[in-house]
């Protein structure tokens, strides 16, 4: 549906190039992304334009990806984009563009027209507090939640 890696493969690159970070002492960013009110798009518009408006997250992920980066689906409506040898602030100006990017389309069905916005959560390989891909993304999923609680379509970047 979304043309991007799933779960299971996500877990397996990610520590991949969490070790490879880790050995070359390189950075590693990590953007878990959210769809904001995807529950109340799927009850209002159905299934078909959930799956749209999916699909759509998928289109603008691969078209930010560098053919080192690996965005994938992590569940429902969240994705992660797993950055090697990027830092906290390019994972930024990445995120920022995606956020955008997702701001300016429009998913058409049945007629109606359908705007989205997004969520996005940065945390990045720290390697005294932050050195599992467990802690990254828990970490990213708590900027993510800050960014909802600010006000959701905006990105947040990890702060200890």
């Amino acid at each position: 549906l979304t043309h991007v890696f799933n779960r299971c493969f996500l877990m397996h690159i990610f520590e991949l190039a969490l070790l490879k970070a880790l050995r070359l002492e390189e950075t590693l960013s990590c953007i878990m992304i959210d769809i904001d009110y995807f529950k109340k798009l799927n009850s209002t518009f159905g299934h078909q334009a959930g799956d749209a408006v999916l699909a759509m997250v998928g289109e603008i992920l691969l078209q930010h990806t560098r053919d080192y980066d690996t965005p994938a689906r992590y569940g429902g409506e969240k994705f992660i984009f797993i950055l090697p040898d990027t830092t906290i602030d390019t994972a930024g100006k990445i995120a920022e563009r995606i956020r955008k990017a997702m701001e300016q389309q429009t998913v058409h069905i049945d007629g109606q027209r359908i705007n989205c916005t997004l969520s996005l959560g940065i945390a990045g390989l720290d390697k005294q507090s932050a050195n599992t891909t467990e802690q990254i993304i828990r970490r990213a999923g708590t900027a993510l939640r800050q960014a909802k609680d600010d006000g959701r379509n905006q990105v947040s970047i990890f702060q200890e």
